[in-house]
């Protein structure tokens, strides 16, 4: 991950990250994404780049693999304003296909 993440991380690019490894989790009414590969470290710099950028509250959530291994995903808080905020941030980049993964 580039060391300067903060700088280049868009709305656009949010929209095409959640579209691509993104998810709504019914469960818990969060937007959650995929980051499975990336360490611990790296997890947490982008929810503070979210929250920093973006005015996002993001939180990790631990999964561990079938293999055992523990990896960590990105999940939106489920309160109504932020999954509001986020997705008046990344709607207009979506394509219409895809709407279901912010449960539109």
């Amino acid at each position: 991950m580039p060391l300067n993440i903060a700088g280049i991380l868009t709305p656009l690019s949010l929209a095409h990250w959640i579209m691509g490894d993104g998810y709504w989790d019914k469960s818990d009414k969060t937007v959650n994404i995929c980051t499975d590969n990336f360490t611990l470290s790296e997890v947490e710099l982008l929810i503070s780049v979210l929250t920093n950028n973006f005015g996002l509250t993001a939180t990790l959530k631990r999964r561990i693999k079938s293999n055992k291994e523990v990896c960590w995903r990105i999940r939106f808080s489920g309160k109504a304003d932020n999954i509001l905020g986020l997705i008046k941030l990344v709607k207009p980049h979506f394509i219409p296909s895809m709407l279901y993964k912010l449960n539109i």
